[in-house]
């Protein structure tokens, strides 16, 4: 049971770094299509706000995840997989930070940043939800 619920919590920590990621890019790409006075004060804030929690998540996503995997299936693969995607997401981190002041930015930059964000959450639940598979075929 213990496993199942370090699944979901995984699990539940890649919803909370891939959506409002994207959701972020998709708010702001107004602004940068239009000019900066599209852009509310409070959603630049709330972005700041969040990029503290934002910036140690894949850390926490990279600890958890290999700590289900490696008890969730045999083998290295999957943890390897896991520990894959996260690094990519590490890697695009710094991009979402430097989101933040939209009044350098342009529309692809944001369309760019919005399509890393939801291809790498989808590759990390394919990853929770393929070895949790491979996992109960093997038992």
């Amino acid at each position: 049971m213990a496993r199942r619920r370090l699944g979901f919590t995984c699990a539940v920590f890649v919803v909370c770094w891939a959506v409002p990621g994207a959701a972020y890019c998709v708010v702001t790409l107004p602004s940068a299509l239009y000019g900066p006075g599209v852009l509310a004060s409070w959603i630049w804030w709330a972005g700041v706000l969040y990029a503290i929690f934002w910036v140690s998540l894949p850390v926490i996503l990279l600890v958890v995840g290999i700590g289900h995997l490696r008890f969730a299936v045999p083998g290295w693969r999957w943890p390897a997989a896991w520990a894959c995607a996260v690094v990519a997401g590490i890697a695009l981190d710094p991009f979402g930070l430097l989101a933040l002041n939209p009044f350098d930015s342009h529309s692809w930059y944001w369309v760019a940043l919005f399509s890393g964000f939801v291809a790498l959450g989808a590759a990390m639940m394919g990853i929770l939800i393929s070895a949790a598979r491979w996992g109960a075929r093997e038992r």
